[in-house]
């Protein structure tokens, strides 16, 4: 073949490119996750923004079907208390924690170890929950607070699962060596797992928190995903259609112009509570019959303290 042949034939084929591109994305089979209707693309290790968006429309209908916008769940040292035991007992169940200790989460009789004061501002309207996986597991007293916007806000009933998984299933050495983001990523998935188990028995209000959190780690990992202009307003046009008003917009862009010096950290606090669970929970899915491993734990031990196996489940 001489070289004008060549350039001519390469040519032809280089001119046929946008065609042959156009034809398969026309001819090309679609695929859809039969769980939640969302069109799923051929990369099932990560999740990409048009996957994240969907997800967020499917959660978003469930959302404002149960008006979780409005939603409020009473906090008392008792109702806390009572939560707590109802949580440890189900973790113990899903095996993220061998034995439930439950005087040891609530930290009975010290009413101080359940709450703690923000030490300034940014504390206040960013921290809902500390815990030093080893001794406490703590919420904001801004959630017992008449005053603040916390104020019986059902973040506390996902934020105190959270950093029980801290405390009781992740503990000190877990904690000490392991990167923060593996180890935020997985407490989060595990508190969306014990949400979920506590709905699947019949449970109300871990259904309506179970919504309410995995609706909000989807729009934490859409946020992420954005890439340009165009996929910005779509994810600030889904962000308004859950949570619609003009407190959920100020709030939205207060936290806009506290992070437009730093989008480094924010995007890196989304990626640890919201990109990395759900990248982790849609791999599950798609690749490990919704078998989710490597989650950040305590080895478990073979016999847990207090089994006994002679004893036939309900039926």
């Amino acid at each position: 073949m001489s070289r004008r042949e060549f350039l001519k034939h390469t040519w032809r084929t280089l001119s046929a490119l946008p065609f042959i591109d156009k034809m398969d994305r026309l001819f090309r089979v679609k695929r859809y996750d039969l769980t939640t209707g969302i069109e799923i693309d051929s990369d099932d290790e990560h999740v990409s923004f048009a996957e994240a968006a969907q997800l967020c429309r499917h959660l978003g209908d469930s959302f404002r079907r149960l008006d979780l916008d409005h939603w409020r769940e009473e906090l008392t040292v008792e109702r806390l208390k009572k939560w707590t035991e109802i949580v440890v007992l189900q973790m113990n169940a899903e095996d993220f924690i061998d034995w439930p200790d439950i005087n040891r989460a609530n930290d009975e009789p010290d009413e101080s170890k359940l709450f703690y004061v923000p030490k300034d501002g940014s504390d206040a309207n960013h921290v809902l929950g500390v815990s030093d996986c080893q001794t406490t597991a703590k919420l904001t007293g801004l959630f017992i607070n008449p005053y603040s916007d916390l104020y019986n806000s059902p973040d506390w009933l996902g934020i105190r699962i959270h950093e029980l998984v801290h405390k009781l299933a992740q503990e000190t050495t877990i904690c000490k060596g392991t990167p923060p983001d593996q180890m935020e990523a997985s407490a989060n998935i595990i508190m969306l797992l014990t949400l979920a188990a506590m709905a699947n028995r019949g449970m109300a209000t871990a259904f309506k928190s179970f919504v309410f959190e995995f609706t909000d780690v989807c729009l934490g990992a859409t946020r992420y995903l954005v890439s340009n202009e165009e996929e910005l307003r779509e994810y600030e046009e889904i962000r308004t259609t859950i949570r619609p008003g003009i407190i959920s917009q100020t709030r939205y862009e207060k936290l806009n112009r506290e992070y437009s010096g730093n989008q480094y950290e924010r995007l890196e606090i989304l990626k640890k509570y919201s990109y990395l669970p759900l990248e982790k929970i849609m791999r599950a899915h798609l690749k490990s019959h919704d078998l989710l491993k490597d989650l950040t734990l305590q080895p478990r031990f073979v016999y847990p303290k207090g089994s006994s196996f002679n004893v036939a489940p309900p039926l």
